[in-house]
């Protein structure tokens, strides 16, 4: 025994206890709050399908859309608290940017939002081409059949469902090609 005096051994050991009860608490809080940013870090996003539709050469009144479908998943395997509320894109086809053509989605129910271990999401961008200039780059693309993009994807999220903890990560992808449907 720590002490000859039997209540100094009764409360020695219940300090010991105590601590011991305090740090399990302590690791598994230090996990969870850790563990946020990792989903989010861990995040891998593919460029799964791009679209082209409604593309028209002869009538001016047709105005195609363009369609970006992207895959987010984590390969986490701790628990957090974090969501994922805006996902962003710019695009440039052949070289020229698509900059009249807005390319934004908002998650806002909580099975898009919330990431979790082997969390497996498509989100789709996509978006009618209304101006003149985007219209004519990709019906140019589309008639000496050249598509090469360049997409620049912006993701935000927050964690523990506070605002002013808003981060946002910026991916980069090149592809070539596009699946036109009618």
């Amino acid at each position: 025994m720590i002490s000859s005096e039997r209540s100094q051994n009764i409360i020695v050991a219940f300090l010991i206890i105590s601590a011991m009860v305090s740090s399990v608490f302590l690791v598994g809080n230090v996990q969870y709050y850790s563990g946020s940013y990792v989903l989010a870090g861990r995040m891998n996003v593919n460029l799964v399908e791009v679209l082209a539709g409604n593309v028209d050469q002869e009538n001016e009144s047709i105005y195609p859309f363009l369609s970006f479908t992207f895959n987010f998943q984590t390969d986490s395997p701790i628990e957090g608290n974090v969501r994922l509320t805006v996902i962003y894109g710019t695009v440039w086809l052949n070289d020229d940017l698509l900059s009249y053509t807005v390319f934004n989605r908002y998650l806002n129910n909580d099975a898009d939002q919330l990431l979790h271990p082997g969390y497996d999401s498509n989100f789709t961008l996509a978006s009618e081409i209304n101006s003149e200039t985007d219209r004519n780059t990709v019906l140019q693309a589309d008639m000496v059949d050249t598509w090469n993009w360049y997409i620049r994807l912006r993701y935000t999220f927050i964690t523990f469902d506070e605002a002013q903890s808003q981060t946002s990560r910026t991916l980069y992808f090149n592809a070539t090609g596009v699946t036109i449907v009618t």
